[in-house]
């Protein structure tokens, strides 16, 4: 059941976000690191209403991996960081009040499927 796909957290529960902005959120537990799934630069830290704080890391190729929902971050902008490292922590989702972050992926400023998006 896709339990080969690396994501930011262990094993989490994956539920499609619908919307305009294609992702998914991924259930954590209390405080777990969440880590980079491919290697990048740091483009952008910084909260957002409703999405508790986000990192915006982009690979070498282009493709941006963007994680929200996060309770504190590891990482500042311009940092390069490589596959398996600690970004910072889960957060709790406002909605269930359960943590849980959530992972979007864009290429060519467009949302691609989470799972798909390549690793390293």
């Amino acid at each position: 059941s896709g339990n080969s796909t690396i994501w930011p957290v262990k094993n989490p529960k994956v539920t499609t976000v619908k919307g305009k902005v294609g992702g998914v959120q991924l259930s954590a537990q209390y405080n777990e690191p969440v880590t980079c799934v491919r290697e990048g630069t740091v483009m952008y830290v910084g909260t957002y209403r409703g999405f508790g704080q986000f990192i915006f890391v982009q690979s070498k190729t282009g493709v941006i991996y963007a994680y929200s929902g996060l309770s504190s971050v590891n990482v500042k902008k311009s940092d390069y960081v490589l596959f398996g490292y600690e970004l910072g922590t889960a957060g709790v989702d406002s909605m269930s009040g359960k943590p849980a972050i959530q992972f979007m992926v864009f290429q060519n400023g467009k949302p691609i499927d989470p799972s798909k998006a390549p690793r390293n």
